[in-house]
């Protein structure tokens, strides 16, 4: 891990977490990682992957308009988009992280935000990754089936992560899911209105 890191350890988790879930998340389970350890390990980097994409994508085709082909995006708009992209993005996993771990003991799970955090970073490690996709304008969108398998990740870890009983695993998610998407189309309106 020493000479390669951090890029290719994080492309080894994030193929565990793919393609082995449980074992992955069993592992992860026995591991003290903090949350401030998720960020300088993985958030600052993966989420650079799809800011950078947006970017890149936007000042080169612009955003799809359907069948009205591809509109132009200024510089300084896609610039602006990008930056909110990795600002909401690192906002995103700290946020849905304290949010993960507030709700656990309201389902019969432990609060700790270090696992909220390490829960939510390696459930959307796939994504962050496939942000790559979003230098092409319509097929970024390949990426929501990416996000969709990542609510899957974060099922298959709340067990084991934040120690929710099996019988409370699904109000639980409800509830964590509904929490997150209202805080944060919140959040991302305040962002493009401020970074655009």
């Amino acid at each position: 891990m020493a000479g390669d890191y951090p890029y290719k350890y994080i492309v080894d988790r994030t193929l565990k977490i793919a393609l082995k879930p449980g074992e992955f998340w069993a592992e992860t389970s026995q591991e003290n990682t903090t949350a401030a350890e998720c960020y300088l390990k993985y958030l600052l980097i993966v989420q650079a992957i799809p800011a950078v994409a947006t970017f890149l994508g936007l000042v080169l085709f612009g955003y799809s308009a359907g069948p009205f082909g591809n509109i132009g995006v200024p510089f300084g708009n896609a610039l602006g988009a990008g930056i909110s992209a990795y600002i909401q993005g690192l906002v995103a996993a700290g946020l849905v992280g304290f949010l993960a771990s507030a709700l656990a003991p309201k389902f019969g799970g432990a609060s700790s935000l270090d696992r909220g955090v390490t829960l939510v970073t390696m459930a959307t490690l796939p994504m962050a990754l496939a942000g790559i996709l979003m230098l092409v304008p319509t097929v970024g969108l390949l990426s929501a089936l990416v996000g969709i398998y990542c609510l899957y990740l974060l099922w298959v870890g709340i067990g084991p992560m934040m120690g929710i009983p099996d019988d409370r695993k699904v109000p639980y998610a409800v509830v964590l899911i509904v929490v997150t998407v209202i805080v944060m189309a919140v959040f991302t309106t305040i962002t493009r209105k401020v970074v655009w």
